[in-house]
């Protein structure tokens, strides 16, 4: 899942640096019913949806992690860390930082250098938080030498055409996985056999059915008629940050969870409207 847990990792381990409780990594049984509420607590005073400086350091290193500036983040943001149950990203930073049901895929952050923003310059702020945060190295018994364990390598060698569809607000397969696996396939020289999409949501594979007719559709055609169809530049931060990514393969006549009246979640700006 291109190095889904160590997110998961940078998520938890910035969030107990900021906000000054320091839970050393890997968490005990008491990480959620105890050091989470005091670092929610610390981080502003209506965590997630009222931030102090702390927190809004956070929020920008969560979004620099999980794909860069783009649409739908601040959405994102609300709904996983406000409106699914349980602490939900906090949660998947329990134990190992992983899932429960994927033993030994060990994450690890002793090569990242962490930002708040988009600029490629570290601020006194950036460049202290990276002094401070802890540390973690794989576990060598636990990560392979291609960098993964218990699931297929992912070398980005395609031989046959690819079309993906990824939410713009997701943080549980956060949008930056396209961008590495973009990179992956650029790198050996596949990019013909790839074209990826961006959707206007902030669930995990929350697709219109009409989003879904759409590509299954255009990956036939490709397939049997030899029409490459059109895709997002995931690897351009520019076009991912450009106010109206993802409204091109958008259904904007689908209900979202912003259209739900009894929920107070922010509404993006609306796409404009099709010629």
């Amino acid at each position: 899942m291109l190095f889904r847990s160590d997110f998961f990792l940078d998520f938890n381990v910035a969030a107990q640096t900021l906000s000054g409780v320091n839970k050393t990594y890997p968490y005990g049984t008491d990480y959620l019913t105890t050091t989470v509420p005091a670092t929610k607590a610390a981080l502003g005073p209506a965590f997630p949806y009222v931030l102090n400086a702390q927190g809004q350091a956070l929020y920008g290193l969560t979004q620099m992690q999980s794909g860069g500036e783009r649409p739908i983040y601040p959405q994102g943001w609300i709904y996983w860390n406000g409106l699914v149950p349980g602490d939900f990203l906090f949660g998947l930073g329990v134990g190992d930082g992983t899932l429960p049901r994927q033993p030994g895929m060990a994450p690890q952050n002793y090569d990242v250098t962490y930002q708040f923003d988009a600029d490629p310059a570290l601020s006194p702020a950036e460049a202290g938080f990276n002094t401070s945060v802890q540390r973690i190295t794989a576990d060598t018994q636990a990560r392979r030498r291609n960098g993964l364990a218990n699931v297929p390598p992912t070398t980005g060698d395609l031989k046959i055409p690819m079309l993906s569809l990824h939410t713009l607000g997701d943080l549980f397969v956060p949008f930056h996985m396209e961008i590495e696996y973009a990179k992956r396939v650029k790198a050996k020289g596949r990019s013909d056999n790839l074209v990826q999409r961006a959707t206007r949501d902030v669930g995990h594979c929350t697709f219109a059915p009409s989003e879904w007719v759409r590509t299954f559709v255009d990956l036939v055609t490709w397939v049997e008629a030899g029409v490459k169809p059109a895709g997002d530049n995931v690897l351009d931060p520019a076009e991912v940050a450009h106010p109206q990514f993802g409204c091109r393969w958008t259904d904007p006549s689908y209900p979202r969870v912003w259209d739900n009246p009894a929920w107070v979640f922010p509404k993006p700006a609306a796409c404009p409207a099709a010629p």
